[in-house]
């Protein structure tokens, strides 16, 4: 178990305080920031900022095969995947971890910004996914289920994604996206809110009062 926020002087975790005690992880564009590698179950990744990471293949945070563990109060910002890359912000492969309190912004990539999931069980509540950016309108989007995917998405705000999908799902024979009380909204040409889904009215579709900072 990792985590962050602390001073140094604290003798108990429930002291820390993210926000006056930022504890970061910066990439500096030279790989994965955080790997959480195969058969780490009941790790936790907690309280960081995980920033400015460049790969192919989850460059805030990648999350190896057969691990459960938990992703909890971070932000995951302004990482990068380049040339076709997929999961910029957070890459999930045959995993089954929850993510839970993150902010996941400003991430970039060809496919899938956010969140990238493949052949993986995961569950991502309270979360708030924004200005994340995709250069692929049919497989870009905050969240992305690939093929034997099964993921359940509670009380999340997705919200000014302009390219593609803001959720998307591949393969509708194999891969299975939950909705559950959600606030999905985005701007821009060619956007949609949904791809291979039917949400019905638990997934709320109701802009927030969020100000675009760039206007």
């Amino acid at each position: 178990h990792v985590f962050g926020g602390f001073a140094g002087n604290e003798t108990d975790r429930l002291q820390r305080d993210l926000f006056s005690h930022e504890t970061v992880l910066d990439g500096a564009q030279g790989g994965t920031v955080v790997t959480v590698p195969t058969n780490a179950n009941r790790c936790t990744i907690d309280g960081f900022t995980i920033r400015n990471g460049r790969a192919i293949e989850g460059a805030g945070v990648r999350v190896n095969p057969s691990t459960d563990g938990v992703i909890s109060n971070n932000f995951i910002i302004q990482n990068t995947a380049p040339s076709g890359g997929s999961g910029a912000g957070i890459f999930i492969t045959g995993a089954s971890p929850r993510i839970v309190n993150n902010v996941i912004a400003r991430n970039s990539a060809t496919h899938c910004a956010a969140v990238y999931l493949s052949n993986s069980n995961a569950q991502l509540v309270n979360n708030t996914f924004v200005y994340n950016t995709s250069s692929s309108s049919s497989t870009g989007g905050a969240v992305f289920a690939s093929d034997n995917t099964n993921v359940l998405m509670a009380n999340n705000i997705v919200g000014f994604q302009t390219v593609g999908p803001a959720i998307a799902r591949k393969n509708v024979s194999t891969s299975f996206i939950t909705l559950r009380n959600n606030c999905v909204f985005g701007v821009g040409s060619g956007f949609v809110l949904y791809q291979n889904l039917s949400p019905v009215a638990a997934a709320f579709q109701q802009k927030t009062n969020f100000v675009n900072p760039d206007t």
